[in-house]
């Protein structure tokens, strides 16, 4: 029987500390639900704040759709425009490169006849004394 009630105290003591647990759980439980109140509060006031101006933007729509129609219409005759431009302009760059190429292979050609050596002719010596030099005169 002793150790009946023994265990009995003891179960009680672990059921005291558990509620004690329990109730200091609850009490944060409670104070993060309060705070959840408040951020809910504060969500559903930036809520209808947010509804306000979607219905204000809803409205401006009206004005700003056609204008942004006319954008559109004139960017893609912008890109039609350029794309144009950027194609006669790849052409012109692809001609000026060629000419330039063609320039540059001149040039090359040219500094290398430049660099060669020049021909000289031979010197014509006038031998007058064909006796005194015999071997440069021509018979």
């Amino acid at each position: 029987m002793k150790a009946q009630l023994a265990q009995a105290q003891a179960d009680l003591q672990a059921s005291e500390l558990a509620r004690v647990e329990l109730e200091s759980k609850n009490k944060v439980l409670e104070s993060k639900s309060k705070e959840l109140e408040t951020s809910n509060a504060e969500l559903n006031q930036k809520m209808d704040e947010i509804r306000k101006a979607a219905s204000e933007l809803l409205k401006a729509d009206a004005i700003v759709y056609p204008a942004a129609n006319k954008l559109q219409s004139d960017y893609g005759a912008l890109v039609q425009r350029y794309n144009s431009l950027l194609d006669v302009a790849q052409n012109l760059d692809a001609q000026l490169r060629a000419a330039n190429s063609r320039q540059q292979r001149f040039n090359n050609a040219l500094a290398l006849y430049n660099s060669m050596p020049k021909y000289t002719p031979p010197q014509q010596i006038q031998i007058t004394n064909c006796n005194a030099l015999p071997a440069l005169c021509i018979h």
